[in-house]
């Protein structure tokens, strides 16, 4: 079949590889991904509800164990030189890649969504802070755990007039007093990020996106090359 072929087959055999680790890391990231959902959910669930934002990382999961079995489907093809079977490997290699930008985009609209819901679950939280023993317990660890202050920033505080000593650098009876309207006093006193963005980057949504595009990208390759060798194999078979 020539030297290119040969080529060609070493080629789809390095992309299949690729494709296993691929998916091993569309899983890991799947599962960190919901790891973190859960996590916070268990954790900060007295602020804020999250769970319908599950799904994403629940479907990466199952793509990067599809993409690991279609791996294997490709090494097969080409250890037969069956055009049949890379022709149903490249159909299948295009689902999935299908499948995965969907999710990319998905899991890209689902951070705006999953932010705004967090700000107004949290802002409205802040107002039973003083009333509501468990909210309390759950700011101040949520504040403590992620340095971080507030819902947006610190100036949330606002509404209850006082800012909690969870969200001091160092922690000690009256060091949050007085830097509501004192911006220079908050930035050498307490966090001054708010938690929103903390959690979103504890989640881990960006991994999940830009783990789905470079992988996405490589699988496109893959299919070029296996239509590429179900030609060469079909001239073969009837030649």
């Amino acid at each position: 079949m020539g030297c290119a072929t040969g080529i060609v087959k070493f080629l789809m055999f390095l992309f299949n590889f690729v494709f296993v680790v691929g998916g091993v890391l569309l899983i890991t990231f799947g599962v960190m991904a919901l790891t973190g959902y859960q996590d916070f959910q268990q954790e900060y669930e007295h602020v804020v509800k999250v769970d319908s934002f599950k799904a994403p990382p629940i479907i990466l999961i199952v793509v990067g164990g599809a993409v690991f079995l279609i791996a294997f489907m490709g090494c097969c093809g080409v250890l037969r030189e069956n055009n049949c079977m890379m022709m149903t490997y490249a159909v299948f290699l295009t689902i999935i890649l299908l499948v995965q930008v969907g999710i990319a985009v998905a899991a890209a609209l689902y951070e705006d969504e999953f932010k705004e819901v967090l700000q107004k679950g949290m802002s409205k939280s802040i107002e039973k802070y003083s009333t509501a023993d468990e909210v309390k317990k759950t700011w101040d660890a949520m504040q403590s755990n992620l340095h971080c202050c507030g819902s947006d920033s610190y100036n949330d505080w606002s509404k209850t007039g006082h800012v909690p000593e969870s969200c001091c650098l160092k922690q000690a009876p009256g060091c949050s007093d007085g830097v509501l309207g004192s911006p220079d006093k908050a930035e050498t006193t307490i966090y001054t990020e708010g938690c929103v963005n903390k959690i979103l980057s504890d989640v881990k949504i960006k991994y999940v996106v830009y783990t789905a595009a470079v992988i996405a990208g490589v699988e496109l390759l893959g299919i070029v090359f296996a239509c590429c060798l179900a030609a060469r194999f079909r001239r073969k078979n009837y030649a």
